[in-house]
């Protein structure tokens, strides 16, 4: 009797085989989710980066053929804070 209580029961092994499956399947499909996320939320993340860089080289575009500031302009006040000049 004894020795057969030690190998155990087939019917318990395969039971705890299955739920051990069962946790690896759960765990993967989980990672794999997490994987797909992240994935995406990295395109989105790069392309609003793009969009925004374009948007960007748009209005330096406008602002630098709106505006024409003389070469010399700013050699006059050298060393003094900009943020006074500004208000």
């Amino acid at each position: 009797m004894a020795i057969i209580s030690r190998k155990g029961s087939n019917l318990v092994r395969e039971v705890h085989e299955k739920q051990s499956m069962n946790k690896s399947r759960q765990r993967f499909w989980e990672l794999a989710a997490l994987l797909v996320q992240s994935l995406v939320i990295f395109l989105v993340l790069k392309k609003s980066a793009e969009q925004i860089d374009a948007d960007t080289a748009v209005v330096r575009r406008t602002v630098d053929a709106s505006v024409e500031v003389p070469a010399n302009s700013w050699s006059g006040i050298q060393g003094t804070n900009l943020s006074v000049l500004e208000a």
